[in-house]
């Protein structure tokens, strides 16, 4: 089977010798196959290369001037091919080469039309390709980026291999969502079609590593004026029977966490008046961590059609999962907040709540400082029956 670019998964690595572009897939690649993807890899070295090993049977008949030698052992084979001064191949010659795969990984060609993350450590004391390498999206470092980098320039931790695979994954389905071009279906050694396709595979990459990230571990950058407007539109994809528009959201911005704070303490106020000082402070604080703060209101008022309280409320969360996995396919965390405070009256009197409206949680995105290991998943043996 052959395929191109057209209609293949790729993603590249870019990178000074010596920032740890290896070690940095060394662990990608093993978050990436967790997911149930098949991954190959292209390296480009701008040196001599040789992985045959000279007095060996294939080195000597290499030498002797065939054009290609094929070695097959019982565990692997490898094809060596002698370029013997004509120019290097291009890289959709190279993938075309490649047996049916559902994501290859690109180290080391500046250009092509795909998408790539550049590895930088501060500890090189080298700048950055961005912005002059093309295709650059995002970088990952291990320390702030330099001035020199463009602003809009998403920046992932080093440290975290689950946020950067899920980037890759979100940036490389959105490259063959605009060459609108399926994937053949992968066929597995022992023969089982899958029927596996880029937007399946993506979905469920995507669905499985988010997690619900705490206020705490988010920090700057958040999402861009453009990135937040992607998320709402997310949102209005929601299910919603009727067209009632069940939800709504209301940001709160730098200048109004003062004004939120105080709600906050409050409420803790109304609920214990012996409150200390500390715990009012820690009160406020909880206003002020995340970089993207909004509050989810469910309208759940008389409205026509009368479509049920529950169906509505189903709508909400349906809108709230399409901003939180948007916000993860971006490689922001996010995550919902919520308690006793919701139930406040100076929380309704802050948001304009109107009759029929209730303050259903808080939804915070930014940059994840920390995350946690990943959650073990019930499974739907557990939850599934059949009449």
């Amino acid at each position: 089977m052959s395929f191109s670019t057209s209609n293949l998964k790729i993603f590249g690595i870019a990178g000074y010798s010596g920032m740890g572009k290896t070690t940095l897939l060394e662990r990608l690649v093993p978050e990436l196959t967790a997911r149930g993807l098949v991954v190959s890899l292209i390296k480009h070295s701008h040196k001599n290369i040789d992985i045959d090993r000279p007095g060996k049977d294939s080195y000597r008949l290499r030498e002797s001037g065939c054009k290609e030698v094929l070695l097959l052992g019982n565990d692997r084979w490898a094809l060596m091919h002698e370029l013997r001064g004509a120019p290097e191949p291009s890289l959709d010659y190279l993938l075309d080469r490649l047996q049916p795969c559902d994501l290859v990984l690109i180290e080391g060609f500046k250009h092509g039309d795909f998408p790539k993350l550049e590895v930088w450590r501060a500890s090189v004391g080298k700048p950055t390709l961005a912005p002059d390498w093309p295709g650059i999206v995002a970088i990952a470092s291990d320390a702030p980026l330099p001035t020199s980098v463009p602003a809009g320039l998403t920046q992932l931790d080093l440290a975290d291999a689950s946020s950067i695979a899920a980037f890759v994954l979100a940036n490389a389905a959105t490259r063959l969502a605009r060459s609108a071009a399926a994937v053949s279906p992968y066929e597995p050694p022992d023969g089982a079609k899958l029927g596996l396709t880029p937007e399946s595979i993506f979905t469920e990459a995507l669905i499985s590593s988010r997690q619900n990230i705490l206020p705490r571990r988010l920090s700057e950058p958040g999402p861009s004026a453009a990135q937040v407007e992607q998320l709402f539109r997310a949102a209005a994809c929601a299910p919603d029977h009727g067209e009632l528009r069940p939800w709504r959201f209301v940001l709160v911005p730098a200048s109004k966490r003062a004004n939120l704070a105080e709600v906050f303490a409050q409420a803790l106020l109304e609920r214990d008046a012996q409150a200390t000082a500390e715990q009012l402070a820690q009160a406020r604080e909880k206003a002020h961590r995340a970089p993207l703060l909004m509050l989810v209101v469910a309208c759940l008022g008389p409205r026509e059609p009368a479509i049920p309280t529950l169906e509505r409320m189903v709508s909400v969360g349906c809108a709230i999962q399409n901003i939180l996995l948007t916000a993860h396919s971006m490689a922001f965390g996010a995550g919902l907040t919520s308690g006793q405070a919701m139930a406040s009256p100076h929380m309704r009197s802050l948001f304009q709540l109107l009759a029929g409206e209730e303050a259903v949680c808080f939804l915070n995105v930014g940059t994840t400082s920390k995350r946690k290991a990943p959650r073990l998943r019930p499974d739907p043996v557990d939850f599934v029956t059949s009449l």
